[in-house]
């Protein structure tokens, strides 16, 4: 299996959440995985200020939150259901945080 990219996604109204596959040609549509990866940007062109928010719509409650980066660590946190295939959705994950311009680069494998 490979890892293929959602690309970057970012906030640009802190507290109003974006779709993990915003960037894709249907970002509502259903979008079959194994599992998902997420990542606090930190780059050259641009690292996080604040905290990055990973949200479950399908279960709802508390995100998952990724730290500030630092020159030492770079946040991230997945999401897998190893035992059936495609069985998750990555379009019902969402993001938010702390500052406009922050948020994650999204990765997924099918």
């Amino acid at each position: 299996m490979a890892a293929h990219s959602l690309g970057q996604v970012t906030i640009s109204t802190p507290g109003t959440r974006v779709r993990l596959t915003v960037n894709q040609a249907d970002p509502g549509k259903t979008f079959p995985v194994q599992s998902i990866l997420v990542q606090a940007i930190s780059s050259v062109a641009h690292t996080n200020t604040g905290r990055a928010y990973l949200y479950d719509a399908q279960t709802g409650g508390a995100p998952i939150v990724l730290a500030v980066p630092t020159a030492n660590t770079i946040p991230s946190a997945s999401v897998t259901k190893p035992d059936a295939p495609c069985a998750l959705n990555a379009g019902d994950y969402w993001i938010d945080a702390d500052n406009s311009t922050d948020g994650v680069n999204a990765w997924y494998v099918r």
